[in-house]
């Protein structure tokens, strides 16, 4: 209120500005102390957040595949252990055939990797002829030599890498953990969402953004899984060395969108190369062939609607999942920001104002 002068009897009488009562003041200093100290719980416990959010993700990208399943196996719990022993059995094959030869090359590269150089050079081409110019080649070879003396000569080193292992696998099995939990759960949550949202229409759209996460999710890692074995096909008959281990790197690189396919193809031509300079061409057409039928022959059929967003708006969210959390904020950003536009669409719909 402002300070006016009202007059009775022809007297000027003062008016009294009356604030906001001191316990107003105690209650707004009240509230901002406890949201800093959510943030601050938040950010100390970012590792379990991060786990459970993981695992809250994944069972929304399952949940189709399990009701799916409950067509030919009505009760829940049953269609979850059917899924996650197919996991399971999927993961033991992978193991098998893929990531234990892929672990003894690596192995092999570790300890081919002094005289690496010296037989690029011998077989000749353009790789070859960049590392017979003896500056290049010495100081690679001394940063090579180093490197083992670096890793193996500090114990802090090692302990932060087998710690570093250690904790991955922690998080890698207690994500699995709570997915199975939320998938058995998922009912429950969906009917207390639904009784919390009650209108009709924004239970529609929780379901459509839901929806977004889950066929981005399972068509993802089917194409991934596509990917490293088709590379892993041409890799062997193409007689580019370490084939397995190329083949997870391509298809953990086409988890990201717009550029980790990209990648993966870079990385196995430079690798093709050091072998030939043919091998290297061959190499760089088959994945070009194999992005344009990726792109435009199988991707649209697995994700079908399940994603529609501007490349624009890929590249951009791609972008802000690398900034915020690396990797897996890359591989979660597009489905999260394809259920966001569900979500922004009802929103703008919804309260915008009347127009003519």
């Amino acid at each position: 209120m402002r300070n006016d002068d009202e007059h009775r009897g022809g007297e000027p009488v003062a008016v009294r500005v009356i604030g906001p009562p001191v316990l107003h003041y105690v209650k707004v200093t009240g509230a901002i102390l406890a949201l800093f100290a959510v943030l601050a719980l938040l950010w100390t416990a970012r590792t379990v957040c991060v786990t459970v959010f993981l695992g809250l993700f994944l069972a929304a990208g399952l949940d189709p595949v399990v009701r799916r399943i409950q067509r030919v196996v009505p009760r829940r719990g049953l269609a979850v252990l059917l899924l996650v022993t197919a996991l399971l059995v999927v993961l033991a094959l992978l193991l098998a055939i893929v990531l234990r030869p892929a672990v003894t090359e690596l192995r092999q590269l570790a300890g081919e990797l002094p005289g690496l150089f010296d037989r690029i050079s011998a077989k000749g081409g353009p790789l070859g002829s960049a590392l017979d110019q003896r500056e290049l080649r010495q100081h690679l070879q001394d940063a090579v030599k180093e490197l083992p003396k670096v890793i193996g000569g500090s114990a802090k080193a090692v302990f932060g890498i087998v710690k570093g292992v250690a904790s991955a696998a922690a998080m890698t099995a207690t994500t699995f953990i709570l997915m199975i939990y939320f998938l058995l759960a998922w009912p429950r949550m969906l009917a207390r969402l639904e009784r919390a949202l009650r209108d009709p229409e924004r239970i529609a759209v929780a379901h459509e953004s839901l929806g977004k996460v889950g066929g981005y999710v399972t068509g993802q890692a089917c194409i991934s899984i596509l990917a490293g074995a088709a590379a892993y096909a041409f890799l062997k008959i193409a007689g580019v060395p370490y084939p397995s281990l190329l083949a997870v790197v391509v298809g953990i690189c086409d988890f990201i969108p717009q550029i980790g396919a990209t990648l993966g193809a870079v990385i196995c031509t430079l690798t093709a190369l050091g072998e030939s300079l043919g091998v290297a061409v061959a190499t760089l057409v088959f994945f070009l062939v194999y992005q344009h039928v990726e792109n435009y022959l199988i991707a649209p059929r697995v994700f079908s609607k399940a994603v529609e967003l501007s490349p624009v708006a890929v590249f951009v969210s791609a972008l802000f999942g690398v900034s915020v959390g690396g990797f897996v904020g890359a591989v979660i950003a597009l489905p999260l920001t394809a259920a966001l536009k569900v979500v922004a669409t009802y929103l703008l719909r919804t309260y915008r104002p009347a127009t003519d």
